[in-house]
């Protein structure tokens, strides 16, 4: 997306610029995940439920006669999530010191007794290895099962560094990429051992990617074409929702001139088809009374796609939802349990939009419009499918709004778009970016510090 007159390169400095700002989000999330227990982001329990059995080699979850999808964990493992199974969705709920020692006082039992997950059934697991890694290595070395935890959402935090640093050398990210990592949401996930996290950083890898080759075209290396394919695989495996990137992938044969890169997209958008067909037809969740199967209800929609309008036009009419989308964004916290107060909500999305009107352009659009066509029409596609995932596996048949959606599902969406209308014509030393990057740093301040005294607040007994 660049060429040789405008063009923001990895520079010595913005390689040393990139590596301050991975290592500061690795201390900052270090720092965060001292105020988080465990398991208080959103599904985590079942998020490592799936990490553990794919660990022991489960890809389809169970379903035991008269229950939900879920697998055999480990006793010891299971007693752990127990432990803190009364902090979500009660506010008010503290943790006291003596609970916390108890829970590290749980070890490894070797029996192993049922856990439900029913949410992760449509994910292919393979997303979790680095989850399923830490896990395994913790249980392997007879270590407890809180130090188990802990190795494994260092483990994991210091690979999604990893991934975003590199992506940041392959490709300079816009400051606006770098402030959607830095509001209290993103640091939140980051610092968790979810999903989100990790899906992020993947999601970054893949556009970086994606405008590497279109810059270079031809001249690109295979390794990168095949890596982006990985990456998209198991993204899309695991997030039906990100399947429109199917189109970068696509797009990357057109700009290497390779044709046969179009055969082996066309078979990796196939595999996870399959995929989600499987786990259709396999998993039993429970959760939520939809009035049909949610096969009967995507056959419904795909045959009636007005009626997916219809349902869209009154949903996003509602100025309540626009006011939940825009506090889930930036910061509803726990089990969107844990707002702020409100008016920092103000100063996040004007310190971001600020950062956005330095970090973004009109003018210069027209330089490798293409790609940035690409990203915008991904990006919608991904909202769509955002809705529609829910539409068809959290909202009771017929439905007259969609339910569900939350703010941080935007991200990777948004992160697209801070992309696609990147500016690339100024330079490192330039006076807009100079702002932009005294912006991030009040940005990354704000957010760490409000961060931090709300999850204290919020999860442990104040002293007086």
């Amino acid at each position: 997306m660049t060429d040789k007159n405008a063009a923001i390169t990895t520079t010595k400095t913005n390689s040393r610029k990139n590596i301050i700002f991975v290592a500061l989000l690795f201390v900052v999330c270090n720092f965060l995940s001292t105020f988080i227990p465990p398991f208080q982001s959103p599904d985590e329990f079942e998020h490592v439920t799936r990490a553990y059995l794919f660990g022991k080699g489960v890809i389809v979850l169970e379903v035991p006669k008269d229950e939900v999808s879920g697998g055999f964990i480990e006793s010891g493992l299971a007693r752990y999530m127990d432990a803190f199974r009364p902090l979500p969705f009660n506010p008010d709920r503290k943790i006291s010191d003596y609970e916390l020692a108890a829970a590290k006082k749980i070890e490894w039992t070797g029996t192993t007794e049922f856990n439900r997950a029913p949410g992760m059934a449509f994910y292919f697991p393979a997303i979790y290895s680095i989850h399923a890694l830490g896990l395994l290595m913790g249980e392997h070395l007879n270590l407890s099962v809180d130090a188990t935890y802990k190795l494994t959402r260092a483990l994991l935090l210091l690979v999604i560094c990893g991934i975003l640093y590199f992506s940041f050398q392959l490709y300079q990210p816009p400051y606006l990429v770098m402030a959607l990592l830095v509001i209290p949401m993103s640091l939140f996930q980051l610092a968790s051992a979810s999903l989100d996290g990790i899906a992020t950083a993947i999601s970054i890898f893949l556009i970086s990617a994606f405008l590497k080759i279109t810059e270079n075209k031809e001249q690109s290396a295979k390794w990168l074409f095949y890596t982006l394919m990985i990456a998209w695989l198991l993204l899309a495996s695991s997030r039906v929702q990100q399947f429109s990137l199917i189109l970068l992938v696509a797009s990357c044969g057109y700009f290497m001139r390779k044709p046969r890169y179009f055969f082996l997209t066309f078979l990796a958008a196939l595999l996870v088809i399959v995929w989600q067909i499987i786990a259709v037809t396999t998993s039993v969740d429970g959760r939520v009374k939809l009035g049909a199967p949610t096969s009967t209800i995507v056959s419904w929609y795909l045959n009636h796609p007005w009626d997916f309008v219809v349902v869209m036009q009154t949903t996003l009419s509602s100025s309540e939802a626009w006011r939940s989308y825009l506090s889930s964004f930036f910061g509803m916290l726990g089990w969107l349990d844990t707002p702020f107060k409100g008016k920092e909500y103000l100063y996040l999305l004007g310190l971001t939009s600020l950062i956005a009107l330095l970090s973004m352009t009109v003018r210069n659009l027209h330089i490798h419009l293409e790609a940035r066509l690409f990203l915008v029409i991904c990006s919608v596609g991904s909202i769509l499918l955002i809705y529609f995932a829910l539409l068809v596996t959290w909202t009771p048949h017929p439905a007259i709004v969609v339910h569900g959606v939350v703010g941080r599902y935007f991200l990777i969406p948004v992160l697209m778009l801070a992309y696609a209308f990147a500016d690339v014509t100024v330079t490192a030393n330039s006076k807009k970016q100079l702002c932009a990057l005294i912006l991030l740093i009040c940005l990354g301040v704000f957010s760490v510090v409000n961060t931090s005294q709300l999850l204290d607040s919020r999860y442990f007994e104040q002293t007086k």
